[in-house]
């Protein structure tokens, strides 16, 4: 009995690292098609890696989907409702980071004003690409979203800004590349300054009214 116990923790851990290292992947291989100005490709692949087709021909449907947070709107029409939906950012968040903190942090979404200031963190630099998450897709969602007129500044690297006070928000990136103390160090940061922080897959399942659905998988 205890050997079957101590089984299934186990079994769930390697899937969930079988899913992270795959989520690492799939994003590096998005950078690599981007600098070889083949974004078109990248782009087609977050779209069409999960299909009706793909669940039909599955023998049972799957516990759980854990797709690309830029691919959410599409995957999340066409998984059932009975099977759990995530994003390989919110596993990170939850790995990474303090899940409970993001989520609170992506409140701050649906009270902003013209006006408020958002930072955007990246933990590495990559070569922008022409519909960038970052830099353009997550603006778009959140001022589509929120329906004000939102600055929007960036910042990668390993350092963070001396002085966060005049942002209203902080939307961080992923952190694929990073380590949980890094991003537990400017999650405190951000709470000593009393500015929420959330993440990419967070505030983009937040945008798309889909946050409840894809934070299920996780007991909070």
């Amino acid at each position: 009995m205890d050997g079957g116990k101590r089984k299934k923790p186990e079994t769930m851990k390697r899937i969930i690292w079988v899913c992270l290292l795959n989520g690492i992947a799939w994003v590096w291989c998005s950078y690599i098609l981007a600098w070889m100005d083949k974004v078109q490709i990248a782009e087609s692949l977050s779209q069409v890696a999960v299909t009706e087709e793909t669940l039909n021909r599955l023998v049972s449907l799957p516990k759980i989907v854990v797709t690309d947070s830029q691919a959410f709107k599409k995957v999340a029409a066409i998984v059932p409702e009975n099977v759990f939906l995530t994003s390989f950012s919110i596993i990170f968040a939850r790995l990474k980071g303090d899940l409970k903190t993001f989520i609170n942090g992506a409140k701050k979404l649906e009270n902003l004003s013209d006006g408020d200031i958002i930072l955007i963190l990246e933990s590495c630099s990559h070569h922008s690409v022409e519909d960038d998450i970052g830099k353009i897709k997550i603006p778009r969602l959140v001022r589509n979203y929120s329906g004000k007129e939102i600055i929007f500044e960036h910042f990668s690297g390993h350092d963070f800004p001396k002085d966060i006070s005049k942002y209203s928000l902080i939307i961080h990136c992923g952190a694929c590349m990073t380590n949980r103390r890094e991003i537990l160090n400017r999650i405190n940061i951000s709470i000593k300054n009393n500015i929420p922080i959330t993440n990419y897959g967070i505030a983009i399942a937040k945008c798309l009214g889909i946050l409840e659905r894809a934070i299920k998988p996780f007991v909070l």
